[in-house]
């Protein structure tokens, strides 16, 4: 249905305005598959109530979405995959803007995403930054082969 990608620094706050529309456009509250090293739920970050940091929490208090997951059980239904790069080791993908040493393997989140059950409704690839990638592109690779899985997992 939807899918959203965006690179570039502190650009996580696209979520929210996707994840509301597709809320809306499914008549309520999704689940949302949330793979990022931070939590993205200040209230307020440098002023902003919906910064890259503060997304998740709008998304909450708007009622967009029943639950943040970080891994899927049962009742889960119509669900929108959020996977922010900086989720890997920077091993993997040193083109974030906020990198997290002891991040997942890419082989972990390709098999999160592989192995999904459930409705894939919509999701987003974000915090890829172009400017802090190495030489050869690896984060951008990473980011595209991503991009792919979960387009797959949303067409079915």
């Amino acid at each position: 249905m939807f899918f959203s990608y965006s690179s570039g620094t502190k650009n996580h706050s696209i979520s929210y305005p996707v994840v509301r529309a597709v809320s809306e456009k499914l008549g309520g509250p999704v689940d949302i598959l949330h793979l990022d090293a931070h939590p993205d739920i200040y209230d307020c970050f440098e002023g902003n109530t919906y910064s890259h940091a503060s997304s998740f929490a709008r998304i909450m208090e708007g009622g967009y979405a029943r639950r943040l997951l970080q891994k899927l059980g049962e009742g889960v239904k119509g669900v929108y995959v959020d996977v922010d790069v900086d989720c890997l080791d920077p091993a993997f993908a040193p083109g974030v803007s906020h990198i997290e040493p002891g991040g997942l393997l890419f082989r972990d989140v390709l098999n999160i995403l592989q192995n999904l059950q459930g409705d894939v409704v919509a999701g987003d690839v974000v915090e890829f930054n172009p400017q802090r990638d190495t030489v050869d592109g690896m984060t951008a690779m990473v980011a595209a082969k991503l991009v792919r899985e979960l387009s797959a997992k949303i067409s079915k």
